[in-house]
C-alpha cells in the first residue's frame, strides 16, 4: 500500500510539473482562429498605426479550469535576426532574454503583463523594424477604431501622424479570444521656441543689435534604432531672417546640448551659413546617442534699415526631424516666428495763429540722455541707434529742420519716450518755452505687439501719429532758469533805465538854463 501510495504521488508530481511547463513544449495544440478587440489610443484625425502578427497561438489544453497558450513565430518572421540579446526556440516557441548575469530569461511580456518592459519594448524594436523592411502586411488601425484581430502575438507600430510628434515606439501586445483591449501609447515630442530678446516678440530701434535664441530637443526613439529601414535618422535647425535684419558679422552660433557647449564637427553638427540664412545639421550618430536631449542655438541679428516700420520684421526658426524609425524619408517640419517691431511719428511744426506750416526750426532729439542720429531722405528721419556723434559721419545728423511743405517723419524708433528740444526758431517767431516729450507704445493692450504706434506728447497736440507743435510770432524769451539769460536781461534793463535816467536829468538842467 505505502508502494503504491509513493507511485501515485510520483506519478501527480510528474503531471504537476508537466502542467507548470506545459508551455514550455512544442507547439502541438490547436492553431487558434478566435479573435480579441484591440483599440490602439483616441481618435486623432490623420493617426494610423499597423498592427502585424508575430507569433500564431495554439490552445494546448486545459490546466485548472484554465485554458493553456502556446506561441510560435508566423512564417513572415521565421527569418529575423533577434541579434545577441534574444533567443527564440522553435522547439518550444518561447523568446529569452540575456541578463545582467548572461543568462537568457522569458520576458516578462510574454506573459502578457508587461507589454512595455524594457526588454519587451527592444523586442517590438526588432519586430517593427523587420515587419517594415519586408512590407509584411498587417492590420490598418486608425487611432481610437477597433480593430479585430486573431489571437497571437502582436507588434503594433505607428506608421502615420500630423501633429508633429515622434513615431509611437512599437508595443508588443498578446491578443486573446474574446480580447477587449485599449493599448495606449505614447508619442515622444519634439517641440521648438523661438524668443528675441528672451521675449516671443519684442520693439526695437533701427541700428539695436538683438538675441535670438532657439530651443528644441531630439527626439526620444525606439528601442535599438541604430539604422533606420532605408538610411539614418536627420535632426537639422535653420534660421531664415527678413530683410529688416543682418546676422551680427562674424557670424557666431553657440550650440548647447543638455546644458554643454558643442562646437561644430564631423561628429557632433555642420554649420551651413547664408546672407540670411544658415543651417544646424547634426551628425546621425550623434542624434542617437544623444535622444531626448535638449538643445539651445543662440545668436545676434542687427535691425539694418530696410526694416519695416510699423509692421513685423520676421525671424523664422525651423526643425526638420526624422519622426518614423521605420522609414528614413518619414520627416516633420516645426516651425516659429519671432516678430520684431519698430515705430514712426510725424512732426507738424506750425503759426500758432493761421495753424500755416513752418519752416526753419531746428531741433535735437534725445532719448534718455543720448543725442539721436538720422539718415535724411527729404523729410524723413531714419534714426539709427548704433550711430554715435564719434561714427556719423556726413551721412548721419542731429540737427533736425522742419520745412514749409510737409511734416518731419521720425522713424526707426522704439517703444520709449524722446525729447524734443527747439535749438532755434523760425525767423520772427519767438522759442518754445519748454521741450516737447513724445511718447511712443505699441497699440495692443494685452501686452502682445501688433506694429500699430499710440503716440502721446506733452507741449504739443497729438492725431494719430502726428505731433503738432505751434510757434508765435514775437520776441524769444528765456528758458525758466537760465542764469546767463536773466543776467542780460538785468543788464539790459539797467542800460536802458540809465539811458532813461540821462535824458530826464539833461532836460532838467536844460530848462534850468
Amino acid at each position: 500500500m505505502k508502494k503504491t501510495s509513493r507511485i501515485l504521488a510520483i506519478a501527480l508530481v510528474l503531471v504537476l510539473i508537466m502542467s507548470l511547463s506545459i508551455t514550455a513544449l512544442a507547439a502541438a495544440g490547436t492553431l487558434v482562429k478566435d479573435t480579441g478587440a484591440v483599440t490602439v489610443g483616441t481618435a486623432k484625425e490623420g493617426v494610423t498605426y499597423k498592427a502585424v502578427k508575430v507569433m500564431d497561438m495554439f490552445n494546448i489544453g486545459q490546466n485548472g479550469g484554465k485554458t493553456l497558450y502556446q506561441y510560435a513565430l508566423t512564417s513572415d518572421f521565421e527569418g529575423i535576426n533577434l541579434g545577441d540579446n534574444f533567443k527564440y526556440d522553435s522547439a518550444t516557441g518561447l523568446i529569452t532574454v540575456k541578463n545582467a548575469q548572461g543568462e537568457f530569461v522569458v520576458i516578462p511580456s510574454q506573459a502578457g503583463n508587461n507589454e512595455n518592459a524594457s526588454e519587451a519594448a527592444q523586442l517590438a524594436a526588432l519586430f517593427a523594424q523587420y515587419a517594415a523592411k519586408n512590407s509584411i502586411a498587417g492590420t490598418d488601425m486608425p487611432a481610437g477604431t477597433s480593430a479585430e484581430l486573431v489571437a497571437g502575438y502582436y507588434v503594433i507600430y505607428e506608421t502615420s501622424n500630423v501633429d508633429g510628434t515622434v513615431a509611437t515606439k512599437p508595443i508588443l501586445v498578446e491578443v486573446k479570444p474574446g480580447d477587449n483591449k485599449n493599448v495606449s501609447p505614447k508619442d515622444a515630442s519634439v517641440s521648438i521656441d523661438k524668443q528675441v530678446n528672451a521675449k516671443q516678440e519684442d520693439s526695437v530701434s533701427i541700428g539695436d543689435v538683438v538675441d535670438y535664441t532657439i530651443a528644441t530637443n531630439f527626439p526620444s526613439y525606439e528601442a535599438n534604432v541604430g539604422q533606420f529601414a532605408g538610411g539614418y535618422p536627420q535632426f537639422t535647425i535653420s534660421d531664415t531672417l527678413s530683410d529688416g535684419l543682418d546676422f551680427v558679422a562674424p557670424l557666431a552660433i553657440t550650440v548647447t546640448v543638455d546644458g554643454t557647449e558643442v562646437a561644430a564637427g564631423d561628429d557632433t553638427y555642420t554649420l551651413t551659413p547664408g546672407t540670411r540664412t544658415f543651417t544646424v545639421a547634426f551628425d546621425d550618430a550623434y542624434i542617437l546617442t544623444h535622444q531626448g536631449k535638449n538643445i539651445v542655438v543662440s545668436y545676434q541679428a542687427k535691425v539694418n534699415e530696410s526694416a519695416v516700420i510699423n509692421d513685423e520684421n520676421n525671424n523664422t526658426a525651423t526643425v526638420t526631424y526624422s519622426n518614423n524609425p521605420e522609414d528614413s524619408n518619414s520627416t516633420k517640419t516645426l516651425t516659429d516666428v519671432v516678430p520684431v517691431y519698430t515705430y514712426k511719428f510725424d512732426l507738424n511744426k506750425i503759426d500758432g495763429a493761421d495753424d500755416s506750416k513752418l519752416a526753419g526750426a531746428k531741433f535735437e532729439m534725445k532719448k534718455g540722455d543720448q543725442v539721436m542720429y538720422f539718415k535724411v531722405s527729404g523729410t524723413t528721419y531714419t534714426y539709427n541707434s548704433s550711430i554715435t556723434a564719434a561714427t556719423a559721419g556726413n551721412d548721419y545728423v542731429s540737427v533736425i529742420e522742419t520745412v514749409a511743405t510737409a511734416d518731419i517723419v521720425f522713424q526707426g524708433l522704439d517703444e520709449g519716450t524722446y525729447t524734443l528740444t527747439e535749438t532755434e526758431a523760425p525767423s520772427g517767431y519767438s522759442m518754445l518755452a519748454a521741450p516737447v516729450t513724445v511718447t511712443v507704445t505699441d497699440a495692443d493692450a494685452t501686452g502682445d505687439l501688433d506694429g500699430t504706434a499710440v503716440v502721446t506728447a506733452t507741449n504739443a497736440t497729438v492725431e494719430g501719429i502726428v505731433v503738432t507743435v505751434k510757434n508765435y510770432e514775437g520776441i524769444s524769451l528765456p528758458e525758466t532758469g537760465s542764469v546767463t539769460s536773466i543776467i542780460v536781461m538785468v543788464v539790459g534793463l539797467m542800460i536802458v533805465l540809465g539811458g532813461a535816467a540821462y535824458l530826464v536829468m539833461s532836460r532838467k538842467k536844460a530848462q534850468s538854463k
